[in-house]
């Protein structure tokens, strides 16, 4: 076992007409939907394919999924707002090598690696203190004197 951790990862084995694995976590068994973290290896000579998709509970609309587009890794969530989306362009993954792909997800925040590279980051709008801070005042409006200077 590795520095990482965790478990001996499984291996599968897909034949060209593709495949899928499909897992139902049990009802009083549900991980957090708050953060995610993933690490997954592949090859692969497919330029456009679904790698990975995760999906909540049916009618909450959070989902999480790794794909290759045009031979480059992508991501796309949704933490019950609005689809996000994180890509590695520079990181050609069509060439049946083996290739790591890191995630995690904090909120709405992201970031996206390939293969040890450079650490793609997303932070929304209203991610920072006084973004969020004035996203606040614009729903909930202070009295006057209330949170000036």
């Amino acid at each position: 076992m590795g520095g990482g951790g965790g478990a001996p990862g499984t291996t599968y084995i897909f034949g060209k007409g593709g495949a899928l694995i499909t897992y139902t976590w049990p009802p009083n068994d549900r991980p957090s939907t708050r953060a995610d973290r993933l690490a997954l290896g592949f090859s692969t000579r497919q330029r456009d394919a679904v790698l990975l998709r995760v999906e909540s509970a049916a009618g909450l609309g959070d989902f999480l999924q790794l794909h290759i587009v045009q031979g480059a890794v992508g991501v796309l969530f949704n933490v019950g707002t609005e689809d996000i989306a994180l890509e590695e362009r520079g990181a050609a993954v069509s060439d049946g090598r083996f290739h790591v792909v890191r995630f995690t997800r904090s909120g709405g925040n992201a970031t996206l690696q390939v293969d040890g590279g450079p650490l793609h980051e997303r932070y929304p709008p209203g991610s920072g203190d006084s973004e969020r801070l004035a996203l606040a005042r614009q729903r909930i409006p202070l009295p006057p004197g209330a949170g000036g200077r």
